[in-house]
């Protein structure tokens, strides 16, 4: 008896205007992978994304996620177990560093049946504005307060 393989081509699709857009991850061979974007993180602030994860096959699959350390990304789970047809949500957490300006990292995806994929996470930093230093009034305290010698 053959097993039975479902394949979904369709292409992403856009999200309702409102909504949160929830990237899909298909787990069959010769996906794309999916791309999760944190944009315009304050410094030192966690930023959560989510990315649905769908079983395509008719096979039960236990998926398991590493995501590389040291650029501040996390996932709420490494390992998990979908049925056929089944999809699970997968938190993803950046929390960047004050001297980050942007990361790209990596996440890679394994099954118990032989699919390898990656998950792409890529972050910018919101970067504050600096208050400008009005010259004329700079130096104005420098003339008022000379340096003492």
């Amino acid at each position: 008896m053959m097993a039975k393989r479902v394949f979904i081509l369709s292409p992403p699709t856009k999200a309702v205007e409102g909504e949160a857009a929830v990237e899909t991850m298909l787990l069959q061979l010769f996906a794309k992978p999916p791309q999760v974007t944190f944009e315009n993180v304050p410094a030192k602030r966690d930023a959560v994304r989510l990315l649905r994860v769908l079983n395509t096959t008719n096979a039960e699959q236990v998926v398991t996620l590493s995501v590389p350390h040291g650029k501040g990304f996390t996932a709420d789970t490494e390992a998990f177990k979908l049925l056929p047809g089944q999809s699970q949500m997968v938190t993803f957490t950046w929390k960047p560093d004050e001297k980050d300006t942007a990361a790209r990292v990596a996440v890679s995806v394994s099954t118990d049946k032989g699919i390898k994929s990656r998950i792409v996470l890529l972050g910018t930093v919101r970067q504050e504005a600096r208050p400008r230093i009005n010259k004329a009034s700079a130096l104005e305290v420098i003339c008022q307060h000379p340096p003492k010698r």
